[in-house]
């Protein structure tokens, strides 16, 4: 009976098509041939959630985003 309850739910879930919107993975276009460290710190909720709609609004990735955000504020003339 457990099995019947297990098939009749997956193809529930198989059957139905995802609702929302879906971001498209792809590689970075950051140069390759650097070295590349890892970071990891905290950002305000409200922030980050902006932060993620305006990369899927731009179909990019927060690291992209991120790299270009770094890169300008570096470039800035004092």
């Amino acid at each position: 009976m457990e099995n019947s309850k297990f098939g009749n739910l997956l193809n529930q879930v198989t059957s139905q098509t995802p609702k929302g919107v879906t971001q498209k993975v792809s590689k970075s276009k950051a140069k390759k041939s650097e070295p590349q460290a890892q970071l990891s710190f905290y950002l305000d909720k409200g922030l980050f959630k902006k932060l993620k709609m305006k990369a899927v609004e731009k179909d990019t990735s927060i690291k992209e985003i991120m790299h270009e955000c770094i890169t300008q504020y570096l470039n800035k003339k004092q």
